[in-house]
């Protein structure tokens, strides 16, 4: 899935603000439920001064062209008030539900749904809070849910990469996947979207909050780790046709510096991985590059 426009900057400006303006209309005078028919649940999660502005990440999501049987937004700030938030107050007189979790950090998203809901029937597709969304965005993932019901896919992911030694590469080494790429060494990063089948979530919930003590703020690497576990290969989905906008001067990369240019997600990922766990991923990866060479 693309991300924003490779368009000068003037023009990403008038883009963003008319499809600012747009959801914000749509947010005063839509009538119509957020959720609808599909079988899975939406959860994102967002704090701080993002409460103000994620009403239109979530506007975007409910004006798709297929919508969620649940759509959720989990806050873990004891003084949320709705009334202080007038966009989410009439999100959540459509369906929008709202519910209270403690402060996991980037992992509330999927570790409190599946903490709650792993047994509910519906599996789960995440979204972060700064993205404005495109229409088909949760169309093409509840599709290939509904054809793959096990299948752990989503709009972006990596492919590990080895180093001369046959050991894991840094992380900022790592390429991105091709699409239709499929096996342990994909890893999918959940902001573009991602769905989780019913029995990574009971895993997820089974494993505990034990990520706050090896990942605390990778969750990505938390649910890959979980996924290979379970034998669940992650899949990348096609998305050349999507085009996502960021909410302007959003903080979306913070993690993005500490995690990747900072090198916290190789970090996370040592106290992550098993011996099993990394020969996994060391196979799979040497399978591929042998792949590719032949």
């Amino acid at each position: 899935m693309r991300l924003d426009l490779s368009s000068p900057r003037p023009v990403k400006f008038v883009v963003k603000g008319a499809a600012i303006m747009w959801i914000r209309i749509q947010n005063l005078l839509g009538r119509k439920p957020v959720t609808g028919a599909a079988p899975l649940a939406v959860s994102l999660t967002s704090y701080g001064e993002r409460l103000a502005t994620v009403g239109h990440t979530i506007e975007s999501i409910a004006r798709g062209t297929v919508r969620p049987k649940r759509l959720i937004l989990w806050v873990d700030d004891p003084a949320f008030e709705i009334e202080d938030y007038p966009m989410l107050a009439r999100l959540e007189r459509r369906g929008l539900e709202i519910l209270r979790c403690e402060d996991f950090g980037p992992h509330k998203k999927n570790y409190a749904y599946a903490r709650e809901f792993a047994d509910s029937g519906l599996p789960l597709v995440t979204a972060d809070d700064d993205i404005l969304y495109p229409g088909r965005w949760f169309e093409g993932l509840a599709r290939h849910h509904l054809s793959n019901p096990g299948s752990f896919a989503g709009y972006r992911a990596h492919r590990v990469s080895l180093c001369a030694g046959g050991q894991l590469a840094p992380y900022r080494e790592w390429r991105r996947a091709e699409p239709g790429d499929v096996g342990h060494d994909v890893f999918l990063t959940g902001g573009a979207g991602a769905v989780f089948p019913a029995r990574l979530l009971r895993a997820l919930r089974d494993a505990g909050e034990s990520f706050a003590e090896v990942c605390p703020r990778a969750d990505d690497i938390w649910i890959n780790v979980i996924a290979s576990r379970i034998g669940a290969e992650a899949q990348l989905l096609p998305s050349s046709h999507l085009l996502a906008l960021s909410y302007p001067r959003s903080q979306r990369n913070a993690l993005h510096h500490s995690n990747v240019d900072g090198g916290g997600n190789d970090r996370q990922l040592a106290a992550s991985l098993t011996e099993t766990d990394r020969a996994r991923l060391v196979k799979a990866a040497a399978l591929r590059l042998a792949g590719d060479r032949a």
